[in-house]
């Protein structure tokens, strides 16, 4: 639900604060509308658009900044494990069909099982544009540039 545990902690202190204003409300009771029953309804609306601003932030400056940052794939790196592996078929047909697309080639491997897979550092560099773009610049592999963002 959450992509980050800033994220969680903020919407956890969001419920707290809710609750406390809330309780804080019904030992006023229900008819007496004085002042601090309307800075309460204030203060949440304030702190709704606060966590709105933050998540907004967070999913089109904080999370695409994490991902430039993720290399692989380059000389003198070690390579990347065998569960970055693209063995899904669906998921290779889609591969070859934008890199084909592209002009690209995508390069088939076996498995000792017999089935064919795209090596982690062998997906195709497709454009930003495409729904399988790694999210970096520096990275052709999407799984890893996730996994490694969330680490960062």
């Amino acid at each position: 639900l959450f992509r980050s545990a800033a994220c969680a902690k903020s919407a956890l202190a969001l419920c707290a604060l809710c609750r406390y204003t809330m309780e804080s409300m019904e030992r006023q009771g229900p008819d007496d509308q004085g002042p601090v029953g309307k800075a309460s309804f204030w203060h949440i609306g304030l702190i709704f658009a606060m966590m709105h601003t933050f998540t907004t932030l967070e999913v089109h400056l904080y999370l695409p900044y994490l991902y430039t940052r993720v290399h692989c794939c380059k000389d003198g790196m070690p390579p990347l494990d065998e569960r970055y592996d693209i063995a899904d078929a669906e998921n290779i047909r889609h591969f070859q069909s934008a890199a084909h697309s592209q002009g690209l080639e995508v390069l088939l491997s076996w498995r000792p099982d017999g089935t064919h897979v795209i090596r982690a550092c062998d997906v195709p560099a497709v454009e930003p544009a495409s729904e399988l773009w790694s999210l970096s610049s520096f990275c052709v592999n999407r799984a890893f540039v996730q996994n490694s963002a969330q680490e960062i």
